[in-house]
């Protein structure tokens, strides 16, 4: 079956670079099609070539001579496998392809949960549940990897226990001696869910409900914090929030929500953060995110469902801004038009096309191939591990988080089977079994599927 399926897209993507038919021995030796695909991304023109020279043009090219020059060295590599004696489709995949180094990215979050941060971290002191969410969590979507150790777990606990404003009632702060901020509170609710501490949520649960409903506007969309800015972003923060401690409840999320979101989303089909700005990869995710939550049981199918989202948006305007986001050359995404890949998009454009494929039932909508390959030979931190932006850039902790989210949207096919809501209702089969590094990740949330389904179950019980 699975290599009926790979044929298949062998098959595809041939005939997307122009191939005819599938050779067997083509399908049999995958360095042929791994050789095929390198060689369009490095030499095949884009379709139409930017002209002006900007500011922005003269980024672009260094990045593609980068990353070009990387992806030349894997072909050299990919060509000297298969003249030698060592060559065969396993050492080309070897090659092309080679498993993520899981022991340096879990060192990398272990050592960065448990050790003193060198002083330049000091800018990121209102940061701290974000850190803890970012590595606790980029830790929990490594496969074969044992949950962080009790001491580690009890600190993240006992820190975001200290933040909690009363009882959440005001919220909860993200660093000592700061006011309550719903970035923070899903900062750190994400953080206690990965960790599997239902019972810190429990006790801050029903004062965050007051809290959300102070931070909700009359236009259907809710702030960051008392006088703060309200964009898509804290609207889906209190959206899922809702969902995870089951307080979603139609006087704290009413129609004006959905009325809202749906004037965020922009002509070219993506959404901005707020009606009439430009579309961004971040804020689409945001506000996509949001109507699987709010249109969450509506329907009995993935076309029903599907119906019910179309009378909202633009589906195809939609797929079609997010397939742009792809580039030629670098495989991976950008978040805007006309700006620079990063590898953080893996996960909010990759998390969008998990979210559509399982809805519109087609089994891929991007490149997968193109993208494992900026993930794995451009976006690793080679030395300490971690992930990067891009080559030149050190590996950071929101990097680490997102990319590890995103690899596990490629590793993964995603379909809807319906369980209560269609927010917890994705499942997933892997695409290349001999090669899988991450845990399936619920596109909805950024956490494995098995937390997101524990925590529902727990609040379900427990309320």
């Amino acid at each position: 079956m699975a290599k009926d399926i790979n044929k298949n897209k062998i098959d595809y993507l041939l005939r997307l670079l122009g191939k005819s038919h599938l050779m067997e021995e083509d399908f049999e030796d995958f360095h042929q099609i791994y050789y095929t695909i390198l060689r369009t991304m490095t030499r095949k023109a884009p379709i139409q070539m930017d002209v002006y020279e900007s500011e922005t043009t003269r980024a672009q090219q260094k990045v593609e001579e980068a990353i070009r020059s990387i992806y030349l060295d894997v072909e050299i590599d990919l060509m000297t496998v298969t003249t030698t004696n060592c060559g065969g489709s396993k050492a080309s995949t070897d090659v092309i392809f080679p498993p993520l180094d899981v022991a340096k990215h879990e060192n990398y979050c272990r050592m960065c949960l448990s050790s003193p941060l060198p002083g330049a971290f000091i800018g990121l002191d209102g940061n701290q549940c974000w850190m803890m969410y970012w590595l606790s969590n980029g830790h929990g979507m490594l496969k074969g990897v044992e949950g962080l150790p009790a001491d580690i777990s009890e600190g993240i606990s006992a820190k975001i226990s200290l933040f909690v404003i009363d009882e959440g009632r005001n919220g909860i702060s993200s660093g000592p001696f700061q006011k309550g901020h719903v970035a923070s509170v899903y900062a750190a609710v994400l953080a206690l869910i990965a960790i599997g501490d239902f019972k810190t949520l429990t006790n801050a649960r029903k004062g965050l409900y007051d809290f959300f409903y102070k931070m909700k506007q009359k236009d259907g969309s809710f702030s960051m914090t008392v006088n703060g800015e309200s964009d898509a972003r804290s609207t889906y923060c209190v959206v899922v929030l809702s969902y995870l401690l089951n307080i979603l409840d139609d006087k704290l999320v009413d129609h004006k929500t959905l009325q809202w979101l749906d004037l965020c989303q922009t002509y070219e089909g993506g959404f901005g953060g707020v009606p009439n700005t430009e579309a961004h990869g971040g804020y689409t995710y945001c506000a996509l995110a949001a109507y699987y939550v709010l249109l969450g049981k509506e329907g009995s199918t993935p076309k029903e469902f599907l119906t019910s989202l179309r009378a909202h948006i633009d589906v195809d305007k939609l797929l079609s801004w997010l397939v742009h986001r792809q580039h030629l050359l670098e495989g991976s995404f950008d978040g805007r038009t006309n700006k620079l890949v990063d590898a953080c998009y893996s996960f909010w454009v990759g998390a969008c096309f998990a979210m559509l494929e399982a809805t519109l039932e087609i089994t891929t909508l991007f490149n997968r191939e193109s993208l494992k390959l900026y993930m794995i030979h451009c976006a690793q931190g080679i030395e300490m591990g971690g992930f990067r932006d891009k080559p030149g850039k050190q590996a950071d902790f929101y990097h680490t988080n997102y990319s590890l989210c995103g690899v596990s949207v490629l590793e993964h096919y995603f379909t809807l089977e319906r369980n209560g809501s269609w927010a917890n209702s994705f499942t997933t089969e892997i695409v290349d079994d001999t090669n899988v590094n991450t845990n399936p990740v619920n596109p909805i949330f950024g956490l494995p599927i098995l937390q997101v389904s524990a925590c529902v179950k727990y609040f379900s019980a427990n309320v």
